[in-house]
């Protein structure tokens, strides 16, 4: 988006989700990773963002392993499921904080494709087991969401309209 930027790992330990509400949950997770890095950046305009696949009632964070990614992609396949993303910017004391989601449907899958696509992409860091940028994009059938980065998670369109309530633009 012709934006400089510079990617901090924030400093926040992550809650697991427990019980309540996604929507709050994952919200609190951005505010909390830009929170983290308002003493060192405290004239910037600081975004932490943050997700969760959401299946039924479940909720998959990141696999962190082949097998736990597996056993999600295993879940998932043949079904539907939501990305639920939090988007939080503080800028000048001005917080504010908003959710995006995406709904996807996975085809039907082999234990032969889902073995193939874990050693392509590898995607043990990934909320749900896949990367739509990579081969992640051919496990699924339907995708319904107005800005496809929300699923890679970070919502572009609504970062815009967030900036640019701030009287932030990237056109002038």
């Amino acid at each position: 988006m012709g934006i400089e930027h510079r990617m901090i790992t924030p400093r926040y330990d992550e809650p697991a989700f427990d019980d309540g509400s996604i929507e709050d949950h994952v919200q609190m997770l951005a505010q909390g990773k830009a929170e983290s890095l308002m003493r060192d950046f405290p004239s910037a305009i600081i975004i932490g963002a943050d997700q969760l696949c959401v299946v039924d009632y479940d909720v998959l964070g990141k696999p962190g392993s082949l097998e736990k990614a597996k056993e999600q992609l295993t879940l998932l396949q043949g079904r539907s499921h939501r990305l639920v993303n939090g988007l939080s910017i503080i800028y000048k004391g001005k917080r504010q904080v908003r959710l995006e989601e995406a709904f996807l449907t996975m085809r039907e899958l082999t234990g032969a494709e889902i073995d193939f696509y874990l050693k392509k992409d590898n995607p043990i860091e990934a909320c749900g087991s896949y990367l739509i940028e990579g081969m992640g994009l051919s496990l699924f059938t339907k995708i319904q969401t107005r800005d496809i980065n929300t699923i890679t998670g970070l919502p572009t369109c609504l970062l815009m309209e967030m900036l640019t309530s701030l009287g932030f633009t990237n056109l002038a």
